[in-house]
């Protein structure tokens, strides 16, 4: 599996996309035209999710999440909801 990160340059976010997201079409977007549309820039392939979300964040939007239509698969941890501590006894301060 590849991932690509798409860069709105005109909103100023960006988006991590599994590499057979329709969205993506393996970084050449819904057009299928390539890597630079007017709106922005497909960056990649990355060969993990990690390494996409490294280089999302590195353009240094703070809009900066997994497309929608990926997110059911592929959440990188800047869409990750934070885990909370398990047990009865969470959060609790000791005795």
């Amino acid at each position: 599996m590849r991932f690509y990160v798409y860069e709105d340059v005109l909103q100023r976010r960006a988006r991590m996309h599994r590499g057979d997201c329709g969205n993506c079409n393996e970084g050449r977007g819904k057009t299928g035209l390539g890597p630079v549309s007017q709106t922005g820039v497909w960056h990649g392939p990355f060969v993990s999710s990690e390494m996409a979300e490294e280089a999302a964040r590195a353009l240094g939007h703070a809009d900066l999440r997994a497309c929608q239509v990926c997110s059911r698969w592929y959440q990188p941890s800047a869409t990750r909801p934070k885990r909370s501590p398990a047990g009865p006894d969470a959060g609790r301060p000791p005795c």
